[in-house]
């Protein structure tokens, strides 16, 4: 992919470099938050090349249970060599809702972002409370 890419360095080619990592992010946000039952901190029309979508873990866990899991998600994402930003939300009712940032480079392609999000859910099933286990729908 980035070898076709390339090719158009030419005049103009950073445009075509620029819309396609762009359609990608937009892409890639509505399927993860779509395959979390979650949602995209903005709407894609406002992500050019990342955007932050809510991990799925339930928000009526306890504070202390929904750290876990997150952390866990982050560490088993870290040990598979993926590469995104965790952080937590608080939330005015004293639980917390877990985010990551998610880029797009020029050398990923769907498969790429259909990896992660499968990555993050198998994770997700083995926290605690894995009653509420989110399906993938990619």
């Amino acid at each position: 992919m980035f070898h076709q890419l390339a090719q158009h360095l030419s005049p103009g080619g950073e445009t075509i470099l620029q819309s396609y990592t762009s359609e990608l992010t937009q892409w890639a946000g509505q399927m993860m938050s779509k395959a979390f039952g979650t949602e995209t901190v903005v709407p894609s029309s406002m992500t050019p090349s990342m955007f932050a979508v809510r991990l799925p873990i339930p928000l009526r866990w306890q504070r202390a249970a929904q750290a876990a899991c997150a952390g866990l998600i982050a560490g088993g994402l870290i040990n598979k060599s993926m590469q995104v930003i965790s952080f937590p939300v608080h939330q005015d009712l004293g639980n917390m809702t877990h985010w990551i940032r998610v880029s797009s480079q020029i050398y990923l392609d769907h498969a790429d972002f259909h990896a992660l999000t499968e990555a993050i859910v198998t994770l997700r099933r083995s926290c605690r409370d894995g009653a509420d286990i989110v399906d993938v729908v990619v």
